[in-house]
């Protein structure tokens, strides 16, 4: 996919993915990869979500932006890292646990829009400040890269067309 206005990835259809507030029941989430992500927008919050089966470890590196879902609305928010054993041992055995729906950057290590030094500079200032991580990233980050307005293209079956985030959960 290209970086922009519209996000562009030839081939198949976004893949289906849960109704909002339907997350995916996994049996035992701590077999499954768990990652926290900083949500930039209120409640500023940070949450564990799954990796979505579609999509590998690779697209979501930390400081990476993706959309997530929260109650039946998408956010935008930053993948801080995969979630600790401890983290995870304090989940219980049968949870709902939602996937992320997509990744705002490009894939790996370079395509990371917050560098591992602002990620841990943030991380240190929400701690002294007694803000959360979600609250520091979002005054640092313009607001076209918090709250982007993100249009995927589907090309390669009929006529091209053009999904909203919301699409990708229906």
């Amino acid at each position: 996919y290209e970086q922009g206005p519209a996000v562009f990835f030839p081939g198949a259809f976004p893949p289906a993915l849960p109704g909002p507030g339907k997350g995916r029941i996994l049996m035992d989430s701590r077999d499954q990869p768990l990652f926290q992500v900083a949500i930039l927008s209120q409640p500023f919050t940070t949450l564990s979500y799954a990796l979505p089966k579609e999509l590998g470890e690779e697209c979501f590196v930390p400081g990476t932006r993706v959309l997530a879902p929260m109650g039946r609305s998408i956010r935008s928010g930053v993948v801080l890292g995969e979630c600790s054993a401890e983290d995870k041992a304090r989940i219980p055995g049968a949870v709902r646990i939602k996937s992320l729906l997509w990744p705002l950057d490009p894939p790996g290590d370079k395509g990371a829009l917050i560098s591992p030094l602002l990620l841990e500079t943030a991380k240190a200032l929400a701690q002294r400040q007694a803000l959360t991580v979600g609250k520091v990233l979002s005054a640092v980050l313009p607001s076209q890269l918090r709250n982007p307005e993100v249009r995927f293209g589907v090309y390669g079956q009929g006529t091209p067309q053009t999904l909203l985030p919301g699409d990708l959960v229906k």
